[in-house]
């Protein structure tokens, strides 16, 4: 982790349970990492909370960020394709996970 901000990423991927429901003020990396900026994205894979430290931290700072409610879809999506063999229906797919979510 020390030599992340040292490196010359443009995606970061946090695939950690860190930031998950309850412990939702935990971050993967420090509130003054250099490595953030426009041009970053920054992907969580943590779903719940949707709008994570980790996304809120980057987006301040810039960057493009994506929610983990999109993996968590499109896994399913591919899930239900596999089983059966039929196009999943994404947008409802998202819908009913917003839903949940609150």
């Amino acid at each position: 982790m020390d030599k992340l901000c040292d490196s010359c990423c443009q995606v970061f991927i946090n695939c950690t349970p860190l930031g998950m429901h309850p412990n939702v003020e935990s971050s993967p990396l420090p509130a003054d990492f250099a490595g953030y900026g426009p041009g970053i994205v920054v992907f969580d894979t943590v779903y719940n909370p949707r709008n994570t430290l980790l996304l809120r931290q980057a987006r301040a700072a810039g960057c493009l960020t994506i929610q983990g409610t999109e993996m968590f879809v499109r896994q399913a999506a591919a899930q239900y394709s596999l089983w059966t063999n039929q196009e999943a229906p994404v947008d409802t797919f998202t819908k009913v996970l917003l839903d949940k979510l609150g």
